[in-house]
């Protein structure tokens, strides 16, 4: 392995570390992984659901909210379609959920058996009967144009909540939410179908509101020299529409020849302590004003009693929104970011009420592999701290039977215990298990919908050793026949369920993209899983004249096709990998985020690990390198075969407990027991008998 340790600017550490209060150390773990713009770190030290993105920034939702209150209020059937995945399922449940506590007549359905992905026509036939009027698609539908093109015929209206790669056309649909279709208006594109899920969800209850849809007009003036500037903004929905900054010389000008009289006209005002801003405008226009003011400070003093009897200035000063922004930071900037924050505390149905779903959109978004940045980081901060604290009866049993409760739970306990039972119950063709577990009020019922999808788990998990062992010769071939490049396996005795489980473990075992399909009856069904070397959703496009359905991320796609395209696709899927760049298998390069002397090589050093949680995509553990360390006490370890090695690694204060997975060959190699050497690791919080201990994940080691 080649150890990399990127030099960054010193006085870059500086400015950062004193900007943000935080370590030098840390803040050249920021620069290291390209992290230095404000709003990139502010989701580092944030946690507040304050920082998320306004759901109304997506342009459609406005129309979105509006169409289901209409059903709402006309009695109309809704239908909620989802996906057979966590995501699907968990963004299934939360929709569900929050539209039955509207009252509206709801019904829900996921693909079972197997079912394709997304909407089908057979489905659209069964919704036609059921008297449905608005059909809303979650984590699917982006790609369905003719389907939904056929339920509009019949007078049905779709809304599509999703967050896959569009296709060239979008499907007709009353409003669309999906951050990565180029004019959605929404600016962070790597959002979880549960997460765009949750957008809705939060317009909807701030449609409750007596906020929603309504202008506020927000006003402050200060003096400058001999005149007054005056700043006014609108906003809808908390977001700035408008803004206008104007500077007023007194009897210079009469009010109504400003372009702030004509700019809020005959509106309400909201303005920060009346007496102070009163006072000015008389300054610029004389003792009468026809402007209507409402003093907003007392409403923003209860719901932040620090800021009580400050100036605008002063609260400037202490702002941590302020302290994020790339631009200058006015006095207006605050007041109107005071007064958001003010109206989102202050609705209990938006700052409680939304919270407390964040568990399942940290589910959605961690299973479906979503990168760790931007308000990715906050849904799953702030949902892992609702996950420890559990209330779903649900999941409380999938956490107690996984003996989780022993433990604090962080993303990868989620990644590799809660997700993987969740979405056995999709791969298995009863997804609706899952949801009826999530969903149900009724504590006995949760329960046994738990057992039986932990018991449906381990079906999957023995079905994927099997499948495992069968494709691994095919694997290899086509691995062989692709030069190396591509994975391709096809499997009549395959169950499709497991398709994208052997598809991933082949990509990562090849370290290439890997496609794996099953049969079913006149139809085949593929999953695949690549690198970031091919875009998933560009490979299949290239046979979108053979499938009868496709859609995906980059990483990941799947497709249904029908069985006597099969010889056409694999003649062809061959003649374009041909072409494919051959990948150049290097030694693996581990980037060192910091290196810790001797000294510094404390558990101080947790606090640091502690501030880049969680990790996952986009953002992995934090590497270290500390040179000139003692090795003692090597063990090898191991169920069937001791390859790997459990030491104490010793420096003058501490003596670490470490352990080196699959690092037995390197004894006597590369180091042994005594040597003093350097040493790339991870640490970690090892729980045990409900004792926690910190502990060294030995990356790599060598001799000084």
């Amino acid at each position: 392995m080649i150890w990399k340790k990127k030099d960054v600017d010193p006085q870059k550490i500086k400015t950062i570390s004193k900007k943000f209060n935080i370590s030098l150390l840390e803040a050249s773990v920021f620069l290291r992984r390209n992290i230095e713009n404000e709003k990139d770190i502010c989701f580092f030290l944030e946690n507040d659901i304050r920082f998320l993105h306004n759901p109304f920034l997506f342009n459609d939702m406005e129309e979105a909210v509006d169409r289901i209150h209409a059903a709402i209020e006309s009695e109309e059937k809704i239908f909620v379609f989802g996906d057979r995945d966590v995501d699907g399922i968990t963004a299934t449940v939360l929709l569900v959920r929050l539209l039955k506590r509207c009252g509206a007549d709801v019904e829900w359905g996921l693909p079972s058996g197997d079912d394709s992905y997304g909407l089908t026509f057979e489905l659209l036939d069964s919704i036609k009967k059921k008297g449905i009027g608005l059909l809303i698609t979650v984590d699917c539908g982006i790609s369905n144009i003719d389907e939904i093109d056929s339920v509009k015929k019949e007078g049905i209206d779709t809304i599509i909540v999703d967050h896959h790669n569009p296709h060239e056309y979008l499907p007709d649909a009353v409003a669309i939410l999906n951050p990565k279709v180029e004019e959605s208006g929404y600016p962070f594109k790597d959002l979880s179908g549960c997460a765009v899920t949750s957008k809705l969800i939060w317009a909807l209850l701030f449609s409750e509101t007596k906020y929603y849809s309504r202008d506020i007009f927000l006003l402050h003036i200060r003096p400058v020299n001999a005149a007054y500037e005056v700043e006014a903004v609108r906003l809808v929905n908390l977001i700035e529409k408008e803004r206008i900054i104007e500077t007023i010389v007194p009897n210079m000008v009469g009010e109504k020849e400003t372009r702030l009289y004509h700019f809020i006209g005959a509106n309400e005002v909201y303005i920060f302590t009346t007496k102070d801003q009163q006072r000015l405008l008389e300054q610029c226009f004389g003792p009468s004003t026809s402007y209507s003011f409402v003093d907003i400070s007392s409403f923003i003093f209860e719901a932040f009693p620090g800021v009580k009897d400050k100036s605008l200035l002063k609260i400037k000063e202490k702002s941590r929104i302020a302290l994020y922004s790339e631009k200058p930071f006015t006095e207006m900037d605050v007041f109107k970011n005071l007064l958001i924050s003010s109206i989102i505390k202050s609705e209990q149905a938006i700052s409680e009420e939304y919270y407390n779903q964040m568990d399942l959109i940290a589910l959605g978004t961690l299973a479906d592999i979503m990168p760790l940045i931007d308000e990715n980081r906050i849904f799953v901060k702030t949902g892992l701290d609702v996950l420890n604290k559990v209330k779903r009866d649900g999941l409380r049993d999938l956490i107690y039977n996984s003996d989780l409760h022993l433990k604090k739970i962080n993303s990868k306990e989620v990644s590799w215990y809660i997700t993987p039972i969740i979405n056995a119950s999709g791969r298995m063709g009863e997804p609706d298990k899952a949801a009826r577990m999530l969903l149900s009020e009724d504590r006995d019922e949760a329960a046994e919908l738990a057992k039986y999808i932990i018991k449906l788990n381990e079906k999957r998990k023995n079905m994927g050793e099997s499948a495992w062992n069968k494709v691994m010769p095919m694997a290899k071939k086509s691995f062989e026949d692709t030069r190396e490049k591509f994975v391709l396996v096809i499997g009549e005795s395959l169950q499709r369920g497991i398709t994208g489980v052997i598809a991933a473990r082949l990509s990562k075992f090849f370290k290439v993209p890997a496609l794996v399909i099953a049969f079913l009856e006149k139809r085949v069904v593929g999953s695949m899983r690549t690198t970031l070397a091919v875009n998933a959703k560009d490979f299949l496009h290239q046979f979108n004249d053979l499938f009868a359905d496709f859609g995906g991320h980059d990483l990941a796609g799947g497709f249904t096709m029908p069985a006597e395209n099969l010889d056409e696709f694999r003649k062809r899927f061959y003649e374009i990998v041909g072409h494919l760049t051959t990948p150049i298998h290097t030694e693996e390069v581990l980037d060192i985020d910091a290196e810790i002397p001797l000294a510094y090589f404390t558990p101080e050093l947790w606090n640091v690990v502690e501030l880049f949680r969680p990790y996952g995509e986009g953002n992995p553990p934090l590497l270290f390198l500390t040179k000139k360390a003692k090795v003692k006490n090597l063990e090898l370890i191991g169920k069937k075969e001791r390859l790997h090695l459990r030491m104490l690694i010793d420096i003058p204060q501490y003596k670490w407990p470490a352990i080196f997975w699959n690092g037995a060959e390197h004894v006597d190699k590369a180091f042994s027991e005594g040597d003093i050497v350097d040493i790339v690791y991870n640490l970690s919080m090892n729980y045990y008998h409900n004792t926690e201990t910190l502990r060294l994940n030995i990356i790599d080691m060598k001799r000084s």
